[in-house]
């Protein structure tokens, strides 16, 4: 054998086991390829067996279908017989009905003719009526009316009265309210001023009273404090007095009640009272300073007010306190 023999045995050997590893997979296809056709053939013995009972079942279903057109066609027949009967009855009732709607129609249409004739004749009796409930009513409110305005006119002549005593009494009030006020008027203008400045002059201390008992006297009531304050030759002397305590703002109000009094005693007023403004430059004719004040400077604080004659001469300067 030689080499090319070999060689062909050789791959007819190679294709032998490549037949027998292509056939495995084969057979192992129509193994299961049989196994699939065992149970479609049980199946198909199944469906047959299912076709024959319910080709059966038709059958039966047929022959009552049979039946039921048979029954269907008697209970049609007995439905036409019952129709034509209900028909009859209807048109007996319906030409029973028209008879009697007929008649009672024309009941109806006399019936409303009798109540439109009793309808006009309560009309007429209503109005009649009417009329002569309101004649009576016009008569009673008309009565009522003059009552009223009768009485109205009585209670305006008694309100009139009242009023005219009302008023008359509201006067006599208001007089006496305006001389009540005229006479507080006068007591205020009168005794007001002075009652406040005796209660400034009762506040002094034991040893200020002394020292000004040379003007206003023992000063033991109001009217002896005033005789002592409204004296003209007093009024230097006093304000003498307050400039050496400007400290106590109470002789300040003192003199500037003295000043007041003394000016009213006369027709016209001798004196006036000097007017310094805070911030103006020191004057020595109208000023005089205190003694802890600055020697020169602007005003920064009035003391004690001076005055001068109406005339023009100035009778005490104001103390002043210079910044």
């Amino acid at each position: 054998m030689n080499i090319d023999d070999v060689e062909t045995l050789l791959e007819g050997v190679l294709d032998g086991l490549k037949a027998r590893k292509q056939i495995a997979p084969l057979q192992q296809k129509l193994s299961e390829l049989e196994t699939t056709n065992a149970t479609l053939t049980a199946e198909r013995d199944k469906l047959r067996e299912e076709i024959s009972s319910l080709q059966e079942q038709v059958k039966e279903f047929t022959d009552a279908h049979g039946d039921f057109d048979r029954k269907l066609a008697d209970a049609q027949k007995q439905l036409n017989d019952t129709r034509d009967d209900c028909q009859r009855q209807l048109n007996e009732q319906q030409a029973k009905f028209d008879w009697e709607f007929a008649a009672v129609c024309s009941e109806l249409s006399e019936a409303k003719d009798s109540f439109r004739q009793q309808l006009k004749d309560k009309q007429a009796d209503f109005d009649k009526q009417l009329a002569e409930a309101k004649a009576t009513a016009r008569q009673q409110l008309a009565d009522q009316r003059d009552k009223f305005l009768q009485e109205m006119r009585e209670h305006k002549e008694e309100f009139d009265r009242e009023m005219s005593n009302v008023c008359n009494e509201l006067d006599e009030v208001r007089k006496a309210e305006r001389a009540a006020k005229r006479e507080a008027d006068f007591y205020r203008e009168t005794y007001g001023e002075l009652d406040a400045a005796y209660k400034i002059y009762s506040s002094l201390d034991e040893t200020t009273r002394f020292d000004l008992a040379g003007i206003f006297g023992a000063g033991d009531t109001a009217a002896g404090f005033f005789s002592g304050a409204v004296q003209e030759s007093h009024l230097p002397q006093f304000w003498d007095y307050v400039s050496r305590h400007v400290d106590d703002m109470r002789l300040a109000k003192l003199f500037d009640f003295c000043f007041a009094a003394v000016n009213r005693g006369f027709r016209e007023p001798p004196y006036i009272r000097l007017n310094v403004e805070r911030g103006a430059y020191f004057d020595d004719e109208t000023m005089r300073r205190t003694s802890r004040s600055r020697q020169s400077g602007r005003v920064n604080r009035v003391l004690l007010r001076g005055y001068r004659y109406s005339s023009g001469n100035v009778v005490r300067q104001s103390v002043v306190e210079l910044a």
